[in-house]
């Protein structure tokens, strides 16, 4: 009974060594993921509120403009078809999540986009059947292609353009200050503009019947004016055409100011809003890995869970290692086979598995080779598993030399052999054809074995 206990102690420790959980946490206990919350699900979801999308663009474009029912009764029948799609799925998640469904915000906007959309498509209709100039909320349907946001944080397809949205979120900050550094740039360059072009009547007058028409008022006439025009100027739309070449054929000295506002705006202030934006992104993507690593973690944390499960249930005699015997019994458990499933380890063959397993060959599994070898056998190799194969490799081939050298030394004995036999057996015919030879040849074998001293045989 003590080295019972202690063998159970033991294995605790060795489990303990591996899980490096608690056993009664909850949060890591390796149940599967709601239906709700599955890829596939949120991938259909998906598809259906792209539809809709282009729904409500077809509707927009081909649809009645008269908001009666009876002037729409096909685009009205689609309407509540999406309706009643999105309300299911929102009662699914309530049904899975509970109150818990509400501590996101992405679930809180689901929530209120999908009442809006009932409000708009049931309630309204039967509320104020004769189609009031309320009907102008039904134009907020559109925001529901917000719900694309989700799923572009979710699903892993989507990943690459979530983290450049992620990281135009987070830069949301630096654009702000940045525009409003601009703005008052813009703001400080207008007033300037406004009283050296916009106001000289003199020099432009004049200007604008020899250019055909180029009115300096039009574009720098006033202070918002000559903010409109100098964004044109920011942005490079027929900025030198249409609005540097007048103005400098008339004063040479302004090319100065675009120079140095265009470096200014356009080389300097734009350039640091790629920079941020870029900066924010790969800080998303950093994040994202961390993310990634969390998550692999927590399955390591769920397959050794399910691994511990598995050995506790197959050692039925708590010796702390499985024999054959036990091994095969367990993968005829069901639960255990189901178990095996969800790390996903082969379970059509236990004898082929066990033997993968016990790779010291001495016919039972202890704690360290059963979890280690499923945790081999259900993640990628590394690099000291590569090791590992590489010196067994190395040791193979050093035992596979010795056993050459040894065939090639057994190989020349078989041959000195078969040389002597073949010598043997030409004396032996030679012996057998000749009788007198054969006389003299045994009666000098005779005498050769004859002690010194003895009398030779009488004839």
């Amino acid at each position: 009974a003590a080295m019972a206990q202690q063998t159970n102690e033991d294995m605790v420790a060795t489990l303990k060594k591996y899980k490096k959980v608690d056993v009664d946490d909850e949060d890591d206990d390796g149940t599967e993921p709601a239906f709700v919350d599955k890829p596939r699900f949120q991938l259909i979801i998906g598809l259906i509120i792209i539809l809709n999308a282009l729904f409500i663009g077809l509707e927009t474009d081909l649809g009645s403009r008269d908001p009666e029912i009876s002037q729409r009764v096909v685009w009205y029948v689609f309407e509540n078809i999406f309706c009643l799609i999105f309300f299911i799925e929102l009662m699914l998640r309530f049904y899975y999540h509970q109150l818990q469904y509400f501590a996101s915000a992405w679930n809180c906007l689901d929530f209120a986009l999908v009442m809006l959309a009932v409000a708009d498509t049931w309630m309204l209709p039967l509320v104020m059947p004769s189609g009031p100039n309320l009907r102008a909320v039904s134009t907020l349907r559109v925001v529901r292609i917000l719900r694309l946001v989700r799923l572009i944080r979710l699903l892993r397809m989507f990943k690459e353009l979530w983290l450049i949205v992620n990281g135009l979120i987070e830069s949301m900050k630096t654009l702000v200050w940045v525009s409003l550094l601009l703005l008052l740039f813009c703001y400080v360059c207008a007033i300037f503009t406004t009283m050296q072009i916009g106001q000289d009547d003199a020099t432009y007058d004049e200007y604008e019947r020899k250019s055909g028409g180029w009115d300096h008022e039009e574009y720098f006439g006033t202070v918002p004016k000559s903010m409109y025009t100098l964004f044109q100027v920011l942005t490079l739309e027929s900025w030198s055409e249409g609005i540097a070449r007048h103005v400098i054929s008339q004063q040479p000295m302004m090319v100065l100011f675009f120079i140095v506002y265009l470096m200014f705006t356009q080389f300097g202030l734009l350039n640091l809003v790629v920079g941020v934006i870029v900066e924010n992104t790969l800080a998303a993507a950093h994040n994202n890995e961390e993310k990634i690593k969390k998550q692999k973690e927590k399955e390591r944390l769920r397959v050794l869970q399910h691994l511990r499960d598995v050995f506790e249930m197959a050692d039925e005699d708590g010796s702390g290692t499985l024999t054959i015997d036990e091994f095969r019994e367990a993968i005829r458990n069901p639960e255990v086979a189901n178990k095996l499933k969800l790390i996903d380890l082969p379970v059509s063959d236990a004898e082929e598995l066990f033997i993968v397993l016990d790779h010291d060959g001495s016919g039972e599994l202890s704690v360290d080779e059963f979890i280690g070898g499923c945790v081999r056998l259900k993640g990628n190799a590394k690099s000291k598993d590569l090791l590992a194969v590489q010196i067994s490799v190395e040791s193979l081939g050093k035992r596979l030399d010795w056993l050459e050298e040894k065939l090639e030394a057994s190989e020349n004995k078989i041959i000195s052999l078969d040389t002597k036999t073949l010598k043997m057996e030409k004396q032996a015919r030679q012996i057998f054809s000749d009788p007198n030879q054969r006389g003299r040849k045994v009666g000098g074998a005779v005498r050769q074995r004859q002690p010194p001293g003895s009398l030779p045989p009488p004839p």
